[in-house]
Parts: C-alpha cells; structure tokens; sequence
C-alpha cells in the first residue's frame, strides 16, 4: 500500500508519496521509500497517483477524500479565474 498526501505550497502543490514500514534496528525512518513531487495542480497528482496504482494496485490517501476536494476546488478555482477573465 502507497500512501499520499496534498499539500498547497504557494501557486503549486506538493504530492508526497510514500510506502510505509515498520521500524526496526536497521530502518531509521518508517518507510521503505519517500518522494516529494513539486506540482501545478490536483490534476498532475492524479496522474502520477494513476501511474503509481498500476505498478502496485493500490493508493491511498492519509487524509480521506483528499484527492476528490483538491480536484473539486482546482476546477472551482479554474472555473473563477475563466469567469475574471472572460469579464
């Protein structure tokens, strides 16, 4: 199981994905590996969240229905810059 995570950061968004795992004598950190992607919208998530799941079958968010709102409110948010212009 890949977990992730959606954090805005200014005009961007971080996508941190990782895999957990136990710690032990040997493993200092409770992941078998970690990855931060720097990215412009909810959008590209998905994709690389799609690109994950087919290599392992499984994602899943650490907040609930986080990737479904991050969505919601880019397109929201899209949709109202659209408008501001188009005016």
């Amino acid at each position: 199981m890949i977990n992730y995570l959606i954090e805005p950061v200014g005009d961007s968004y971080k996508l941190t994905v990782w895999e957990p795992a136990p710690l032990s004598a040997t493993r200092i950190n409770p992941f078998f590996f970690k990855a931060n992607y720097i990215i412009s919208s909810p959008l590209e998530a998905f994709d690389i969240l799609k690109l994950l799941q087919g290599g392992t079958g499984a994602v899943r968010s650490v907040v609930p229905g986080q990737l479904a709102k991050a969505l919601m409110n880019y397109q929201k948010a899209s949709e109202t810059t659209r408008q501001a212009t188009a005016a």
